[in-house]
């Protein structure tokens, strides 16, 4: 969510600039360690690796390193202290399970820590590992359980015919039990998207294709919500667009190979029911207009309880996923569906920036996470190359189009409000540093700003020697 050039504060992060101090031998290697380790996490969190080094730059920084370089890649990380040294280097599993939000949270706020300079190298690397060795606080029927709520919290926002809700529920419980099981068994991360999807797929076509000589896809997106990789695709795109190309590119092609292998599921469990899969859209009338909004407290709920959310979380949460939606639904009403995510992204952005300031509020990226499943990007991004193989060719390259226009558009929302948050937060600086810089503070010789009086004019004031833009106390009392 960042520029290349990292600003000298992002907005809500903690950052406090640290003058440089020279980086002491001893403590050297640990400063590496420590670099390396968050690298890993940050990466494991699936943030933008511009971010990433922005935070490891300020990190960096506050223990006295500020001209150490960073070559950030979705599975490895180099840093090097100078060019006559060797650089260090630290490569990431991509088998490993991603962190959950009560982890992440837990690695925002340890970096947010560094960057002040509050935690020294050596305490960062015995919490780091801490958190990355944690088991899981949920336990499997937790997270099965978690997973059939959010599947009825999004069935809730695309509001299906109460007939359906049965089935998607079953659906859920069905993909949390394949996620879950799978989980436990190393190598295989590569099949699992076409094994949910396959699965999850033949049971909704047997069921209903008695009835429909064609099925919806869409039924099925809500039971695949936590599969389809719309945080990796939009990370791409932003990648992309802030200049790390290696990055970027490798992880839009990683997502759209699992949208690939989720379509291909469909495919085949079509071919083996026997019916023709559709790419129409299949929203019932049963429920009112106030299902969306019953969908969001279901859906945070279900993210809260399968993620391992931490309970102070919830609220917070609620107030993000409720001005995604809203964002959302006034995007749709706009500009369409496919710019809708834009719009979505450009209103949570600075949002979640804004709560982050609030000493008990979770990280903003903490809160963001979830506001990636509710905007689907990657649910368009389904239905396109599902068309490939199921309609016909103007179709599908009219549904491939939307797709990567909705995917785009949220990465753009995403740059966009995060550039805004930057610029405000540059301007708050500046002003403070320019109050920082009067000779006498007012408060100090008895003077206050007058209300409603620019702090241009109050400087333009001091600088003249005139009273302009400010009051003496004594003007208050009596009859002056």
């Amino acid at each position: 969510m960042s520029d290349a050039q990292p600003p000298p504060e992002r907005p809500g992060d903690g950052s406090a600039e640290v003058a440089p101090a020279p980086v002491d031998p001893r403590v050297a290697a640990q400063v590496v360690e420590a670099l390396l380790l968050f690298g890993r996490l940050l990466l494991a969190s699936g943030d933008a690796v511009s971010d990433i080094n922005l935070r490891l730059r300020a990190i960096a920084t506050a223990w006295g390193a500020p001209d150490v370089q960073f070559i950030v890649l979705p599975d490895l990380m180099l840093v090097s202290f100078s060019p006559d040294e060797p650089a260090h280097i630290m490569s990431r599993d991509l088998a490993a399970d991603h962190l959950q939000l009560d982890k992440v949270t837990r690695l925002l706020s340890l970096c947010r820590q560094a960057q002040r300079g509050e935690v020294a190298p050596a305490e960062a690397i015995a919490a780091l590992r801490e958190i990355e060795t944690a088991k899981r606080h949920v336990s499997f029927a937790g997270q099965v359980a978690g997973t059939v709520i959010l599947t009825l919290g999004a069935a809730l926002l695309f509001r299906p015919d109460d007939a359906s809700l049965p089935l998607l529920l079953a659906l859920g419980a069905l993909v949390g039990v394949i996620q879950n099981l799978s989980s436990r068994v190393s190598g295989l991360t590569a099949i699992i998207p076409v094994a949910i999807s396959f699965v999850a797929a033949t049971a909704a076509f047997l069921v209903t294709g008695d009835r429909h000589e064609t099925a919806p896809i869409e039924a099925l997106i809500p039971a695949l919500t936590v599969v389809l990789p719309g945080a990796l695709l939009t990370m791409s795109a932003v990648d992309l667009a802030s200049g790390d190309t290696v990055s970027g590119s490798s992880r839009f092609l990683e997502g759209l190979l699992q949208l690939a292998l989720l379509a291909f599921g469909i495919f085949a469990a079509a071919q083996l029911a026997g019916v023709n899969p559709s790419a129409t859209s299949a929203h019932g009338d049963a429920f009112g207009a106030w299902a969306p909004w019953l969908g969001v407290v279901v859906f945070a709920v279900g993210v809260a309880v399968r993620e391992s959310a931490p309970r102070t979380m919830l609220p917070w949460l609620l107030l993000v996923l409720f001005v995604a939606h809203g964002a959302q639904m006034l995007g749709d009403l706009l500009f369409g569906a496919i710019l809708s995510g834009f719009v979505g992204t450009l209103v949570t952005v600075p949002w979640v920036q804004f709560l982050e300031r609030y000493r008990t509020a979770p990280p903003a990226f903490a809160l963001f996470l979830p506001a990636f499943l509710m905007l689907v990007p990657g649910a368009l991004g389904l239905l396109g190359i599902s068309e490939l193989v199921v309609t016909e060719k103007g179709n599908a390259l009219d549904g491939m189009v939307n797709a990567l226009a909705a995917i785009l558009a949220i990465a753009l929302g995403i740059l966009v409000g995060t550039r805004v948050t930057h610029i405000v937060s540059a301007a708050r600086r500046a002003r403070k540093r320019l109050q920082a810089s009067l000779p006498v503070p007012l408060d100090q010789i008895g003077l206050r700003p007058r209300r409603g009086t620019s702090l241009a004019g109050r400087v333009r004031g001091r600088l003249r020697g005139s009273p302009h833009g400010v009051r003496r106390d004594s003007d208050t009392a009596g009859g002056g």
